[in-house]
């Protein structure tokens, strides 16, 4: 547990758009994601992390019809009584 992951969204134009993201049909995860320069990072992946990723870019001439979509797959070990390594999570893009 505790993989990180981010993703760029890579938008240009004038004046320089705004970048937002968002979990599709979802939230994204509170007080775990960060969005610099477009760049989407979410911290300490979890099971429920697992989704797709919209990024929209507007600006003052309007909103992107198109959106950058990324789908995180994050694959989990089951915890059994015996093992006490506290399971680990991989992402995978």
């Amino acid at each position: 547990m505790g993989n990180n992951f981010s993703i760029e969204c890579v938008i240009a134009g004038w004046p320089k758009p705004i970048v937002e993201w968002e979990k599709y049909s979802d939230i994204l995860p509170d007080k775990r994601n960060e969005v610099l320069h477009g760049t989407l990072y979410l911290y300490d992946i979890r099971l429920d992390d697992r989704g797709t990723y919209i990024c929209r870019a507007s600006s003052s001439n309007g909103q992107s019809d198109i959106a950058y979509t990324a789908l995180l797959e994050v694959l989990g070990k089951e915890k059994k009584e015996i093992d006490d390594d506290g399971g680990r999570f991989f992402c995978v893009l």
